[in-house]
């Protein structure tokens, strides 16, 4: 993932997680935390295996500093039955001009 850009990130998890609420968390080097949630989430399940699929903004892309983060998702079912993901690392690319860009009619 770059900073300043505008991904979508799939997270696989080994499970069925239909009927649960997702949460995604990513932690910085330095403890700082992004969490996704509800409509910032698309899960998507086929053959007992979750796609968690998560888009970031510029500004959080921005927020997150060059090197490792961890990333954990955690999910809930009705009956209060809570589980989670192991960690998994993902890789932050820094950028030279750390600014939210915009598009500008005409300048295409």
């Amino acid at each position: 993932m770059y900073q300043g850009t505008r991904p979508i990130e799939i997270f696989c998890i080994d499970e069925d997680l239909t009927g649960t609420t997702v949460y995604l968390d990513i932690k910085t080097p330095t403890g700082a935390m992004i969490s996704k949630t509800g409509d910032d989430l698309d899960i998507v399940v086929e053959d007992g295996v979750t796609s968690i699929v998560v888009m970031f903004t510029q500004e959080e892309t921005l927020a997150l500093p060059e090197g490792v983060c961890q990333v954990q998702a955690r999910w809930i079912d009705q009956y209060g039955n809570a589980s989670l993901s192991d960690p998994a690392n993902i890789e932050v690319h820094g950028i030279l001009n750390k600014r939210v860009i915009t598009y500008k009619e005409g300048d295409a």
